[in-house]
């Protein structure tokens, strides 16, 4: 079907300790989409997932896994002397090995020392904190203490947006306010950036885009997220927009001066543009999502 298309197969693993959780996690979403002949009548075939898994493997890992590999071709060929198929023919016994010999026996502490020197610096908000909770997760960090060190590590283009917002509302009680206002406040900068043919970038400083990566989905997997049913993408439309007014689609002036705060969209429901300029509707998405 076309969700099962749409999730590609995860990068490779390399043997990097830091990267084993991320490919374990991908794998199995990946395979569970998968359908025959990974899984029959949603029944999922341990040992054609660890013959994938294993042939999703390059450098350190793939040096790991050879001797596996070489006991499936044996154990497949026949034979009075063929070896058992490898990790009892289960996919929780091979995950338990995979983990014993690749992800970080203190958790803990390794995702505390990643989220310590990790920063917004080049990478969108939305991508920022998408990196940033997966490591949050795994520190036994308080909200509170989570919400100071993501705010800390934004760049002061956003911070200087937060402002008014703050002055306003007050400042945010939890951390995912925080991720909402930080997403928001990207966004009006990228419209700016957009409409003023990159103004906003002299007057704000380097606005953060999105840094490119192979694997951009929910789950880090290739699969561009930015990337929709019609097959359009974010870039797309804003380029589209560029020297146009954000709520109407004229050339004439600019969102902010537009008086479009209680123009309601036809297509998504939302308030402060109409449906000819929706991003929703130009990007495929479901109405009123």
């Amino acid at each position: 079907n076309a969700e099962t298309k749409a999730i590609a197969k995860p990068t490779a693993f390399k043997g990097e300790r830091s990267d084993a959780r991320r490919f374990l996690a991908y794998f199995q979403i990946w395979a569970k989409e998968q359908g025959r002949p990974l899984n029959l009548a949603g029944v999922r075939q341990d040992r054609l997932w660890i013959k994938a898994a294993l042939s999703l493997m390059e450098g350190d890992a793939a040096t790991w896994g050879r001797r596996y590999v070489e006991d499936i071709a044996s154990h497949e060929a026949g034979g009075v002397n063929a070896p058992a198929f490898p990790f009892s023919e289960s996919w929780t016994t091979f995950v338990d090995n995979y983990k014993v010999r690749w992800q970080a026996q203190d958790e803990e502490a390794e995702a505390r020392h990643a989220l310590d020197k990790l920063s917004q610096g080049t990478l969108g908000v939305a991508d920022y904190a998408a990196r940033f909770q997966d490591l949050a997760s795994r520190t036994g960090y308080s909200d509170a203490d989570l919400r100071v060190r993501f705010y800390a590590r934004l760049s002061n283009a956003i911070k200087t947006q937060l402002l008014p917002v703050e002055l306003a509302h007050g400042k945010p009680t939890d951390l995912n306010t925080l991720v909402k206002r930080a997403c928001k406040a990207q966004d009006l900068l990228d419209e700016l950036r957009v409409e003023t043919g990159g103004y906003a970038s002299r007057r704000y400083g380097n606005t953060p885009q999105a840094a490119p990566r192979p694997a951009v989905d929910p789950y880090a997997m290739e699969v561009d997220a930015t990337r929709t049913g019609n097959g359009k993408t974010r870039e797309e439309f804003q380029r589209a927009m560029t020297g146009r007014c954000f709520g109407c689609g004229s050339k004439e002036h600019l969102k902010r001066d537009g008086n479009h705060q209680t123009d309601r969209c036809g297509y998504c429901s939302r308030t402060g543009h109409k449906e000819t300029v929706c991003e929703d509707k130009y990007l495929g998405r479901e109405r009123n999502r």
